[in-house]
């Protein structure tokens, strides 16, 4: 008892009326206040809000909305009717071309912080095509109801309880389809069962299914039975897409990019700058199943890819034979052992693609400039990573020739940043 009386009340946490000046890389609104930076969860620049402060260092603070006072003068209204409740999207009231503005300045900020490269001009951030319906796969929370039927969400924002919704704005059409098709179908026999589902639109028509953890056999058998021309945990290789006159083929649980037109300017500008460099012996390194150099097979130039997901490489192996390409090698492994996969890698390669995940290429990149390549095509989901590494390629003696970005996410603050260095 006099444990309890001797121990200090807990202290109360500060609340504060503030204006949002600005947003940062990862979707907190930025205030100021005596000096001091506050990131606020889930608040944009022009908003007023009263927060509560959760975490009150020398230097910065975090805080939580408890109320928002005014929006911002330019808002626009949401289209999703769980905005604001569920966690996926950030910005579906601020006007796109605000949106492209915040993302450009992501990229010239992580340049200055982490590259020291101050750009004298504005970094354009090409917009896409479909502000709705863009995302060809989306991974919901889903459980099996008391009707035993299924039901899917997101989780609420900085919450780990769903907020099951009908549909996804922002999902492609066919996928919306699916889920409304699939919330109408019952399973004969009770069960209970949470998790992960994963939803994706394919070539042809066909949509995908993936349950985690595994789905119990009797209830997939009903699905695939009801299901007949979709993949549900499907085994084998699928068509993913069809284009510019190739075949590109996907598993179940493989990365894809979701946003197939921006993809596919991607792959174009990819395409059009190893042209125009004349590039014969090129390295796609985080290849995936060969999504950016696939199409640079001519039969005359030589390509070897080099990922660290297996499933993905057995994808790129097919995606050869299917086509019937020649000249690609791809390899399973980290970069490395890059000379030790690839023992015919020439001494000097005339341009290496790079596409890493999130945390960029961390001390792969000492090992990858051994080869001197002529040229690098970088491509990054992460201005920060991305602007770490490329302070890595200037102090070797690149020069930054190209750089901008494309938005494959739109209402998030996500953002892809590409790249094209030479050398001097």
């Amino acid at each position: 008892m006099n444990k309890l009386r001797n121990q200090s009340p807990a202290r109360p946490k500060k609340v504060l009326e503030i204006n949002v000046s600005d947003v940062a890389f990862g979707g907190d609104g930025i205030a100021r206040e005596d000096g001091k930076v506050i990131f606020i969860e889930h608040a944009v620049a022009g908003e007023r809000v009263e927060v509560e402060l959760l975490q009150d260092k020398k230097r910065f603070a975090r805080a939580r909305v408890l109320r928002y006072l005014e929006p911002a003068v330019d808002a626009v209204p949401a289209f999703c009717k769980v905005f604001g409740s569920c966690g996926g999207c950030n910005w579906q009231h601020v006007p796109y071309a605000k949106q492209l503005e915040w993302k450009s300045n992501f990229i010239k900020s992580a340049l200055f912080k982490n590259a020291r490269l101050e750009l004298d001009h504005d970094i354009e951030v090409l917009g896409s095509d479909d502000l709705k319906n863009y995302r060809n796969r989306i991974k919901l929370k889903a459980r099996v109801n008391s009707k035993q039927r299924l039901e899917f969400g997101f989780f609420a924002r900085s919450s780990h309880v769903p907020v099951f919704i009908d549909h996804c704005p922002i999902a492609d059409v066919a996928v919306n389809a699916f889920l409304s098709e699939l919330k109408t179908f019952s399973f004969t026999k009770p069960f209970q069962w949470q998790g992960d589902v994963e939803v994706q639109a394919l070539a042809q028509g066909k949509r995908l299914l993936h349950f985690t953890p595994e789905f119990p056999k009797e209830a997939l058998s009903q699905l695939r039975k009801h299901f007949p021309d979709d993949e549900i945990e499907a085994k084998d290789t699928l068509l993913f897409e069809e284009a510019e006159g190739l075949s590109y083929a996907t598993q179940t649980g493989q990365f894809q990019q979701v946003n197939v037109k921006g993809n596919r300017f991607l792959r174009k500008w990819i395409k059009d700058k190893i042209e125009s460099i004349g590039a014969s012996s090129v390295l796609d390194l985080f290849c995936g199943s060969g999504n950016l150099s696939l199409q640079l097979l001519n039969g005359k130039r030589r390509v070897w890819g080099l990922e660290l997901a297996g499933k993905a490489i057995d994808t790129a192996q097919i995606n050869l034979k299917e086509n019937d390409l020649s000249g690609g090698t791809y390899r399973l492994g980290p970069v490395s052992e890059l000379f030790q996969i690839f023992e015919d890698l020439p001494k000097e390669l005339d341009c290496i693609i790079t596409d890493p995940p999130r945390q960029g290429m961390d001390d792969s990149l000492e090992e990858v400039l051994k080869l001197r390549p002529k040229h690098i095509l970088s491509v990054s989901c992460d201005p920060n990573t991305f602007a770490r590494d490329l302070k890595g390629m200037l102090d070797q003696g690149y020069v930054l020739k190209e750089i901008f970005g494309i938005d494959f996410f739109p209402h998030t603050y996500h953002v892809e940043t590409i790249a094209h260095l030479s050398r001097v």
